[in-house]
């Protein structure tokens, strides 16, 4: 979806648009795609120009299926985030070719090339900056025991849940080491 900065009207310009899970499925990495598996994404923008500056405000709703990191049961989850950005021409108002350094404050400034912004990149980033790293079907999850390896959260199996298993670096729980002086 490309937005073309002229044809933007002074009131501003409101997009509402959804992105489905082949979408998602042609975005994502293999280790991505067997974390989540999208149901829908959907962006509503709010764009404004002021002379060839462009601010783009929106939020975005990704309603998907994970598995916990815990209890390893799938579960539905819903991610919403709001998102920023400003948007000048490449050429002109920073006035210089690609190959220059930025300063501090032209950092958090996009660029947009030929009169139109892709919204396709943005959309790309916005969903992958929200997909946590770590999944849990709820803040209060038992996990698994890890003696046998029940789901504490439908069973109690007895086990201690303060039971150690033996580390590989327990052997070096008594090793001493000698301090030389100098």
């Amino acid at each position: 979806m490309e937005i073309i900065v002229s044809e933007i009207p002074p009131e501003g310009l409101v997009i509402d648009c959804s992105r489905d899970e082949t979408w998602f499925q042609r975005q994502a990495t293999e280790e991505t795609l067997s974390r989540f598996a999208v149901e829908g994404i959907g962006f509503h923008c709010a764009i404004e120009r002021a002379g060839r500056q462009v601010s783009i405000s929106g939020n975005m709703e990704i309603r998907c299926r994970a598995s916990c990191a815990r209890c390893l049961e799938p579960f539905s989850m819903v991610i919403r985030n709001g998102f920023f950005y400003a948007m000048s021409p490449a050429m002109g108002r920073l006035g210089f070719e690609r190959e220059q350094e930025l300063r501090e404050d032209e950092l958090e400034i996009g660029l947009y090339d030929n009169d139109r912004i892709d919204m396709e990149p943005i959309f790309t980033e916005q969903v992958f900056l929200q997909i946590p790293i770590r999944t849990v079907c709820h803040e209060g999850c038992r996990g698994l025991c890890p003696v046998c390896g029940a789901n504490l959260n439908r069973t109690d199996c007895g086990h201690e849940s303060t039971a150690k298993i033996d580390s590989p670096f327990a052997v070096l729980k008594h090793y001493r080491v000698s301090r030389k002086r100098s």
